[in-house]
């Protein structure tokens, strides 16, 4: 009795103590599960066309569940759609543009392609939007006969804030770490050439400006006239700024030349990463903070069409318009070239996980990160309408792909595991509920058996009793004997010898 007893008490701890482990177990994947697939960053996910201030083109989040099955697309009835900036609560948003007197869109929509609200204005073109940290959207526009304005919206279409800017909002908005706003505006102004022959002409300029939070100017550098590459602005470590317009221009926080490089022009974003610069000019131009140049290289075969972007081991890949795709290291060393058999060529989008993305035609390539090509997703059937640089992707937390194309927006699958870890968590957590309650029925068996035989006689008095127990004299172990059979000690195995 004293050895089923006891063979009780050790199954019962056993059980508990792998419900404990079951337990810690499930809150550590759940956890380290959220940080993957989530990033570990707040609801906002896409907060600018390029991923951010350092326009890395690399998302927080991993596309190995990534799949090819399109689950929809919907037209906006749009000249060209901006890249898709995904939100808070997943709610995914665009601006579209058009011509005439078509209105141009804010559109937001939600992970199942219905269009939640809409924005129109009586514009042919929108730059925006970019998200903040709260999740507000800030876009720009130039209203016919009405001016020019930034606007902040709440994520469900509330107008927070407008100003009205002088000139027309020419690229989409970058913000920094404190939330100040840098926008590129064009401004005109007509010059006369004087003289017999005199002529009037329109000049194009084009200014940088940037707004604190409250949407306040606070400087503006004058960047080029009509004729040269004009790009986004890169917002490195401490507010300094990278741009290019007559030069290649480092501005500092207060819009002041810390150095400027004439030799260079690009209207691609420039890539900040690791104190370094990463330039395209058909091919790409590594810079330190100093204005030091320190490598060239580019591709072998056609001539470098996209942006580069930044892989998840810190690689540069770019694509060719010959339909190479390049991997660079850091250092401009190159890694791997690959024919890619493609009709078509793209900006790439990388993942968290070692994926790329590129567009061919109509469809979406992912690639791994060696570039080997993967998967195609469904073809589209969006109409076409502008330009092949208007294809343009965004990721989201569960590995779905969202796809701007030229008149519209398409999602493809992706598959959340979160609703199988789930499933096979909760599943474990039953499991273990019930091989603990039935570990307690049968130690509340065991102490009703061990209860009854407390009252039996105690016919073996060469080890000493203590009430109902026996205690052995080699270990000092009390246990309930069994009634029949020479007594053995559970712990020790010491018999008793009367």
């Amino acid at each position: 009795m004293g050895r089923k007893r006891d063979h009780n008490a050790r199954y019962l701890t056993h059980c508990r103590v792998l419900s404990i482990i079951i337990i810690l177990t499930f809150l550590l994947t759940t956890l380290s599960h959220n940080i993957e697939v989530n990033g570990g960053s707040n609801n906002v996910q896409w907060s600018s066309p390029t991923g951010g201030q350092h326009h890395t083109l690399r998302s927080p989040y991993n596309a190995k569940n990534t799949m090819g099955g399109k689950e929809w697309e919907v037209g906006l009835d749009a000249r060209a759609v901006s890249t898709p900036v995904i939100g808070v609560d997943g709610l995914v948003y665009v601006s579209t543009q058009n011509q005439g007197s078509d209105p141009a869109g804010l559109h937001c929509l939600n992970s199942d392609g219905e269009v939640i609200w809409a924005k129109l204005f009586d514009s042919e073109k929108i730059v925006g939007p970019v998200i903040e940290n709260d999740g507000n959207l800030i876009i720009a526009y130039e209203e016919r006969d009405a001016g020019s304005f930034i606007v902040r919206y709440s994520p469900y279409g509330e107008q927070l804030l407008i100003r009205s800017i002088e000139g027309i909002p020419h690229l989409d908005p970058v913000l920094d770490e404190e939330g100040n706003i840098y926008l590129i505006i064009k401004t005109t102004h007509t010059e006369y050439s004087g003289g017999y022959w005199g002529y009037e002409r329109t000049i194009e300029n084009y200014n940088l400006t940037k707004y604190t939070p409250g949407l306040i100017d606070m400087w503006e550098f004058h960047l080029s006239k009509l004729g040269t590459s004009i790009n986004l602005p890169t917002i490195t470590p401490g507010g300094f700024i990278a741009v290019n317009g007559y030069d290649l221009f480092f501005l500092s926080p207060e819009g002041e030349i810390v150095w400027s490089d004439p030799e260079i022009g690009t209207d691609h974003p420039i890539l900040y990463f690791d104190n370094r610069l990463f330039i395209v000019t058909g091919s790409v131009v590594c810079y330190d903070l100093e204005g030091n140049r320190k490598w060239v290289n580019g591709p072998n075969h056609g001539y470098m069409e996209s942006t580069i972007a930044l892989t998840s081991d810190n690689g540069l890949v770019f694509f060719d318009d010959d339909y190479y795709i390049y991997k660079l290291n850091l250092d401009g060393s190159m890694v791997w070239e690959k024919d890619i058999q493609s009709t078509g060529y793209s900006n790439p989008l990388c993942s968290s996980d070692g994926y790329i993305f590129g567009t061919d035609d109509y469809d979406v390539i992912k690639f791994d990160n060696k570039g080997n090509r993967l998967l195609n997703t469904d073809y589209l059937d969006i109409p076409e309408g502008g330009w092949e640089e208007n294809f343009r992707l965004a990721l989201s937390s569960d590995g779905s792909l969202y796809f701007s194309a030229e008149s519209g927006i398409a999602k493809f699958k992706g598959i959340d595991i979160s609703a199988h870890v789930t499933f096979a968590w909760v599943s474990l957590i039953f499991i273990t509920i019930g091989m603990t309650i039935g570990a307690l029925v049968l130690y509340q068996k065991t102490s009703i058996s061990v209860i009854r035989k407390r009252s039996v006689p105690l016919p073996y008095p060469h080890m000493s009793s203590g009430g109902s127990l026996l205690q052995c004299p080699e270990c000092q172990g009390e246990f309930v004997p069994d009634p029949v059979g020479p007594i053995t000690c559970p712990y020790c195995g010491e018999r008793d010898q009367g």
